[in-house]
């Protein structure tokens, strides 16, 4: 724990920031929102410490108050992607599909091979309904990061959705065979497997499940 009383007016501002940040990588989370919120206090115009508060409190399920200082941080500096991006994240969070949309597809103009951006923008669309346009963007980020095995499930399970199990194998086979521990990608093959016919396939992959 790293008690505030430690800091005073000539303590660095980036040692402030060094430990909050030391806190939010050991998963501290309450303690990186109260050190950041110092350090926001004191460079109030430094976008990333925005950002980093935003981050930690999204970590302890304030979900508004993480919005708004992910918004904060934009209005500092408008593109910075990582901002835009965990807005969409926590927008999704808080029901606000529509405006996760907004951001992430800012996110992706600026940089339409970000990490993660096309995954997101699945998700977006899978919220609002819009399933064709979640399948693109889910084929997007396959395409980028062919490893990305959250994109291959979510891929998979709109698929399921869409009442084509058939196209749903692939990817889902796929997803098990990168990360062989997520018991939602063995329960989402095996309702593939086993709309398709594959009865017992589908009983090996619920039971690893």
């Amino acid at each position: 724990e790293i008690p505030l009383e430690r800091y005073n007016e000539s303590t660095s501002p980036s040692v402030i920031y060094q430990d909050g940040e030391a806190a939010y990588f050991s998963r501290d989370y309450d303690e990186a929102a109260d050190v950041f919120t110092l350090y926001t206090e004191r460079m109030s115009e430094n976008a990333w410490g925005h950002y980093m508060l935003g981050l930690s409190l999204w970590k302890t399920g304030e979900l508004e108050a993480a919005a708004e200082a992910l918004d904060h941080a934009l209005e500092i500096k408008p593109d910075h992607i990582k901002s835009l991006v965990n807005l969409a994240r926590v927008n999704l969070q808080l029901d606000r599909p529509e405006a996760a949309l907004v951001s992430i597809e800012q996110a992706l103009a600026l940089d339409s091979s970000y990490p993660d951006g096309y995954r997101v923008l699945g998700r977006v669309y899978h919220e609002l309904d819009r399933r064709e346009e979640a399948v693109s963007a889910y084929h997007q980020a396959v395409s980028l990061h062919s490893n990305d095995t959250w994109s291959l499930n979510n891929l998979g399970l709109v698929y399921l959705e869409m009442d084509d199990a058939d196209s749903a194998l692939a990817p889902l086979a796929r997803a098990v065979a990168i990360d062989a521990d997520q018991a939602v990608f063995y329960n989402n093959l095996g309702t593939a497997l086993e709309r398709t016919g594959h009865a017992a396939q589908a009983v090996e992959a619920f039971a690893k499940a």
